[in-house]
């Protein structure tokens, strides 16, 4: 076996992560792990959820004994080779005071009465560094603060209840006892807790910080290679409380047993789960009696994770002081006052100064713990007698029953007495009532189109413009910028993108051949036959007989608006399809945005001649390239099947 403070490490129960180490000789930190409780019903760890009285007055007194709590033990076969502190006895005082019902404000200031451990060896020292340990010395106050945030569901039988739980420490012990952290400390927890009467589930989860970081047994060793560094920590506790009284022992309900375990995994920097030996898990078993106003309380824990300040065992005693008015029944009126002692004042707000629960303080038969209104007695009208309410209203229309003329149907006041509180047959003033009226909530708009169903009809011709826009909304129509045009039947009936009066033969389109292309007429060259202007291809793409030519300011030139005509033309033809064109880019010219602009302006061209927002979009220069004669004019144009994108077109426009 190896020996030397090598082979010797600390199996840590008590979990911490800080933001920041520092080197000391012993470290600044509490290692008892355990937090005293002035509340005369807490446990060996759990505080309950509920907070005292206004003004009441609670202390204990708290005795813990710890064997071992810290040792160094031989890693291969986990015997204790060293106690750093062999036995521990400490004391607790508390005290604390209800505020307001729901807050309770306290006091902590732990005390240790002795500790011893083994004489330092050279080994040890190695390990731990170089200093005295105090057989006595005083830990940090402890400042409480507890809000209940949830009373008892059920009162005095118990229910769920919610509260939160801070406990915030000054500085006040030595760093050189493991008593005290040398630093302020905040300690916040949930405590939730589920009562049965005698039995009673209790739960405790929160964060732990610390403002300085802590190392134990790591003198020997770089600051990052601590495996022992205590920060900020996730305490836990979970309890189980039952009282003997459930079972017939105990008639007058003195004592309460309770099972705990209790713990807390670090948080930072070492990771939860990462190391058990900077993770504590302790169970207990306790025991406390009640006799009037003092309580006393017994218990015993073990480690479920040995480790330093978690010692295999550890026994408690403590004894509280909790002065309360005599009330036996707990209903807060005092006895020589209550004609009730043994049965609970209800405190409905209904003759609660005597002390005796009243079961139906409205006396209508419903009792108040189904009553909703324990103080009006019910109409029985016939309508949800059970509630216990009466109900002056029954449909909820407003209108009182004893002056609606259907009281069990919702409706508007009128000045009818027949057909005040009756539901309005025509809720939409359309003139089309009852289940005609496929549309009850919306007014017929009555223009002449299908107004007999009592439904708003926004399109008519249901070509896709709503009528408030259609400048022919009985007749389909195509996208115009036009307002008067817009929604009304295309006007170029040849399809050649020229209208009336410029278009001279309005039911013939225009070859588009560079011959009198602007009359609309086709013609043809009597000498030869000329070109078209434009070309599709099988695969789609389109050749140009001429480059589109630009203007200064980047719009199309007026000599190219017959080339464009062109091909507009052939896309009224297609309805389906859409022309993608790009335009190549040129620094000269503005680089890819320059490109996009051009692209832009033959896009909106070809709309506007086409009269259709799909006709045409703008594509990217690669995708268009390889159409004949792109190379060479600069602009690519491929018509394909589909729907042209408006958003597209919106978002090219300059």
């Amino acid at each position: 076996m190896r020996s030397s403070a090598a082979v010797l490490a600390v199996f840590v129960a008590f979990g911490a992560l800080t933001s920041s180490a520092r080197a000391q000789p012993a470290p600044s930190v509490d290692v008892r792990g355990f937090r005293a409780s002035a509340d005369p019903g807490a446990g060996l760890y759990l505080e309950p959820a509920a907070s005292p009285g206004t003004g009441d007055f609670s202390a204990a007194l708290w005795l813990t004994y710890g064997y071992r709590p810290i040792s160094l033990r031989d890693p291969t076969t986990d015997e204790s080779r060293f106690s750093v502190i062999g036995h521990q006895l400490s004391a607790d005082l508390a005290a604390t005071v209800g505020i307001a019902e729901r807050v309770a404000l306290g006091l902590d200031m732990p005390v240790v009465l002795y500790q011893g451990g083994d004489a330092p060896t050279e080994a040890s020292q190695r390990v731990l560094g170089e200093f005295p340990l105090q057989t006595m010395a005083l830990g940090d106050l402890g400042l409480v603060a507890k809000l209940t945030a949830v009373k008892p569901t059920r009162g005095e039988f118990g229910g769920f209840a919610l509260a939160v739980h801070e406990r915030f420490t000054l500085p006040t012990g030595s760093d050189l006892s493991y008593v005290g952290e040398g630093e302020v400390t905040s300690e916040t927890r949930l405590l939730a807790e589920y009562r049965v009467v005698a039995v009673g589930l209790h739960l405790a989860t929160g964060v732990k910080l610390r403002a300085q970081e802590a190392r134990v047994a790591c003198a020997d060793v770089a600051e990052e290679a601590c495996p022992t560094r205590f920060g900020h920590e996730i305490p836990f506790g979970l309890g189980l409380t039952l009282k003997p009284q459930a079972f017939g022992l105990d008639e007058e309900g003195r004592v309460t047993l309770s099972l705990e375990t209790h713990g807390y995994l670090p948080l930072s920097p070492i990771a939860p789960f990462q190391s058990s030996r900077v993770a504590a898990a302790q169970l207990g078993l306790g025991a406390r009696y009640a006799l009037r106003d003092v309580s006393f309380l017994v218990g015993v824990e073990t480690a479920l994770v040995g480790g330093v300040g978690n010692p295999p065992l550890r026994a408690l005693a403590s004894v509280a002081w909790a002065p309360r008015a005599r009330d036996a029944d707990g209903d807060g009126v005092p006895d020589d006052q209550d004609a009730c002692r043994e049965l609970a004042e209800d405190k409905d707000g209904f003759q609660d100064g005597d002390g005796c629960p009243e079961g139906d303080n409205d006396e209508d038969g419903v009792v108040d713990e189904e009553d909703r209104c324990p103080g009006e007695k019910e109409d029985e009208d016939g309508f949800e007698d059970e509630d216990g309410c009466p109900d002056p209203d029954n449909d909820g229309d407003d209108v009182l029953d004893v002056l609606d003329a259907c009281p069990d149907e919702p409706g508007p006041d009128s000045a009818d007495p027949e057909l005040r509180g009756c539901p309005n047959r025509d809720p939409d003033q359309d003139g089309i009532v009852g289940e005609q009226d496929r549309c009850p909530n919306a007014p017929e708009d009555k223009d002449g189109f299908e107004d007999e169903d009592g439904c708003p009809d926004l399109d008519n011709d249901s070509d896709g413009f709503p009528d408030k826009v259609d400048a022919c909304p009985g007749e389909k129509g195509v996208y115009s910028e036009d307002p008067k045009l817009r929604g009304c039947p295309d006007p170029d009936l040849d399809k050649d993108t020229l209208l009336a009066p410029e278009d001279r033969c309005p039911g013939q389109p225009e070859t588009w051949n560079g011959v009198d292309d602007a009359d609309g007429c086709p013609e043809e060259d009597p000498r030869k036959k000329l070109k078209p202007l434009v070309v599709l291809r099988a695969d789609g793409g389109v050749e140009l007989s001429a480059a589109v030519r630009f203007t200064a300011e980047g719009a199309v030139d007026a000599a190219s608006m017959p080339l464009l005509r062109a091909l507009a033309s052939e896309l009224a033809r297609r309805p389906a399809s859409v022309a993608q064109v790009g335009v190549r880019s040129s620094p000269k010219e503005g680089g890819d945005e320059g490109a996009a602009r051009r692209a832009g302006t033959i896009v909106d061209a070809l709309r506007r001649f086409a009269r259709r927002q799909s006709a045409a979009e703008v594509a990217a220069w690669k995708d268009v390239r390889g159409v004949p004669r792109a190379q060479a004019q600069g602009v690519g144009v491929k018509v394909v099947e589909g729907p042209g994108t408006e958003a597209r077109g919106a978002e090219r426009k300059p």
